[in-house]
């Protein structure tokens, strides 16, 4: 096995137990009821730029199908947490609290 090879694993590896990560943050968000004020949408924007560019990179230039997957798959995790935060900030205070207190979300 060559360091390319070596380097081409480390990253699959990392990357696609990054999507995973992502998970926790969704599901949290979903549940928030305080209006999501511990998510920055600019990083998580930055994030999904990222992404992004990087799922581009992948199609126009190296034309990789597995990259692009894997930066598409990241690129729409970044976009779930900024929807879900953006919801959960535009939900009217009230009902945030009155669907903690019943255990009903305000969706």
């Amino acid at each position: 096995m060559t360091v390319a090879d070596l380097v081409v694993a480390a990253f699959t590896f990392s990357n696609s137990l990054r999507t995973f990560a992502y998970v926790p943050q969704i599901v949290s968000l979903a549940r928030d009821r305080e209006g999501a004020r511990g998510v920055s949408r600019l990083t998580w924007a930055l994030f999904l730029l990222s992404h992004a560019s990087g799922l581009a990179y992948a199609l126009v230039v190296v034309a990789d199908t597995q990259l692009a997957l894997m930066f598409g798959a990241n690129a729409l995790c970044c976009l779930a947490i900024i929807g879900l935060a953006t919801a959960r900030r535009r939900a009217p205070r009230g009902e945030m609290l009155r669907g903690a207190a019943t255990g009903c979300t305000a969706e």
